[in-house]
């Protein structure tokens, strides 16, 4: 058995993860707002004024927003402590971003603070030790838990796909989310008694996270499976789990019939009319780009389209099947190392069967306006970062020493290249021009980059720029009615108003009628 680590030692460990969290995103507090900030943030007079933080409570998301658009795709949410952070925000910095992002740089470093407490909570559970010894092989004393839960921590702190999160204020959503449950989640293993006090603190934070954003739904099942991975002797059915989930049942069934209440669902569906064993497959296309991001993050995009990321074309898509085969066998393993023994290998399964809960939300089984976001991955990978940190406290012993000098070697180069992509990432986000600029520059193939780059030069009156994008977008995606409003009056802008007709007609013939064209051909047509 290893000593017991002093507890001053654990905090300084974490301190120093938080500090190293900061560091990756130090180069993100001269950014300006970009995309949803605008109506969120700097068009939102209601967080001007600390009195209307009750309002938030009694409204959707952007329900102030400016165009019907953001209104409609926001309707659905309800996420008052953001809002409530941002009135905060604006008490002190006023609409200064520096002050926005240097909240979202603290929220994510205590996150990655709290993911190295958790993370060694659980591995100091039930200590573990190796195999017996043989000559010139390790020991078989127990692997010390802090220096792994410090490397999921870091692994967590500097990974580029938390860029999102972390660098548009408006997705301060995730960082809140996040925090909230992972506090409910160490306050719990904290008590092993769960005494009434811990029991109603563990809902309050479940009833913030909720707040927060949806993510926090599943937090009530991440409980679950850890009390079934950590458990020893005692009984899993006790009076105090009974009293922790009727108060968690009793949190969530508030939260529903409020939402039911203030909310109407938006009608925006990113998958529109497609059938339902296609959208199934395209979900699981999309849990393999979440793989590949957690592996290899580059490059990095904000929005997932359907150039980038298309949709099952067949029930034989072979990206589909990819996926879906990943999927299970990420479920096989949870399940096959959730029923081992060893207890670094219960913790390895918990965190893939809590990686797989945490995507749960985003699996489109309620249909959503987006498909697919790097910033739904900050909660999960929580969870990716215990199976890491198990994973290798359950091999390390066994390991010879050449070996665990190379695998340190490969976590140190990995975190180096990850720490990298994430000072690259974050000036991409300083404004929406940066933003669109970088999307065009790394998916030259997606239509969404080039017509909003298009419209954002447009914006700019950088019409010769404009038209370029614009053009490129019409031919990804023909006639397509809202890019060609933009395309017909980048052409105006550059003295073709006959191409302008041109364009608007040809869409017109081929994609039947539109308001916004024809008012805009009326013009055109309209005599001096």
């Amino acid at each position: 058995m290893s000593a017991p680590t002093p507890p001053a030692l654990v905090r300084r460990a974490a301190l120093l993860v938080a500090l190293v969290a900061l560091l990756a995103y130090a180069n993100n507090l001269p950014n300006g707002f970009a995309m949803d900030d605008g109506y969120n943030v700097v068009d939102n007079a209601l967080v001007r004024d600390l009195s209307n933080v009750p309002t938030f409570f009694t409204q959707p998301l952007g329900a102030n927003a400016d165009d019907a658009y953001s209104r409609q795709i926001n309707s659905g949410y309800w996420r008052p402590l953001v809002l409530t952070s941002y009135a905060l925000d604006h008490a002190v910095w006023g609409l200064d971003p520096f002050g926005f992002h240097l909240t979202n740089d603290l929220l994510h470093a205590l996150v990655s603070a709290l993911v190295v407490l958790l993370v060694f909570r659980l591995l100091t559970l039930t200590p573990a030790t190796g195999p017996p010894s043989a000559p010139g092989a390790p020991g078989t004393r127990a692997a010390p838990a802090l220096p792994f839960a410090v490397a999921a921590g870091l692994w967590f702190a500097v990974h580029p796909v938390h860029t999102e999160a972390v660098d548009l204020v408006t997705y301060r959503t995730e960082l809140l989310a996040t925090l909230f449950a992972a506090l409910a989640l160490l306050t719990l293993l904290r008590d092993p008694a769960r005494r009434p006090r811990t029991l109603a603190l563990v809902a309050l934070l479940y009833a913030a996270g909720l707040a927060s954003k949806e993510t926090a739904v599943t937090l009530p099942g991440w409980l679950f499976l850890t009390e079934l991975a950590t458990r020893t002797q005692r009984p899993l059915l006790r009076r105090p789990t009974w009293a922790l989930y009727a108060a968690l049942t009793l949190v969530l069934a508030g939260y529903l019939a409020l939402r039911a209440h203030l909310l109407t669902p938006t009608d925006i569906r990113f998958f529109g009319d497609l059938e339902a064993p296609l959208v199934a497959l395209s979900v699981a296309s999309i849990y393999g780009e979440y793989v590949r991001l957690l592996l290899a993050p580059w490059p990095l995009t904000p929005f997932y389209d359907w150039t980038i990321l298309p949709p099952a074309a067949s029930l034989t898509d072979p990206l589909a099947l990819a996926g879906l085969t990943l999927f299970l066998l990420t479920l096989a393993a949870a399940i096959v190392l959730s029923r081992r023994p060893h207890p670094s290998t219960r913790l390895a399964g918990l965190g893939l069967s809590c990686f797989l809960l945490g995507l749960l939300p985003f699996a489109h089984l309620v249909p959503l306006p987006v498909g697919a976001a790097e910033r739904f991955l900050y909660f999960p990978s929580l969870a990716i970062a215990l199976t890491l940190a198990a994973a290798a406290h359950r091999l390390w012993p066994a390991l010879a020493l050449p070996r665990r000098r190379a695998l340190t070697a490969l976590f140190a180069t990995t975190l180096c290249l990850y720490a990298a992509g994430t000072l690259a990432r974050n000036p991409d986000w300083h404004s929406d021009l940066t933003l669109q600029e970088a999307t065009a520059r790394h998916f030259p193939h997606s239509f969404n980059a080039r017509h909003v780059l298009g419209q954002t030069y447009l914006t700019l009156d950088r019409p010769a720029e404009a038209l370029l994008h614009l053009t490129a977008a019409d031919a990804l995606l023909p006639d397509f009615p809202p890019n060609t409003h933009p395309l017909a009056r980048a052409l105006l802008a550059n003295g073709r108003p006959a191409d302008a007709l041109s364009a608007i007609d040809r869409t017109l013939t081929l994609r039947g009628p539109d308001p916004a064209l024809q008012a805009l051909r009326a013009q055109l047509t309209r005599p001096d």
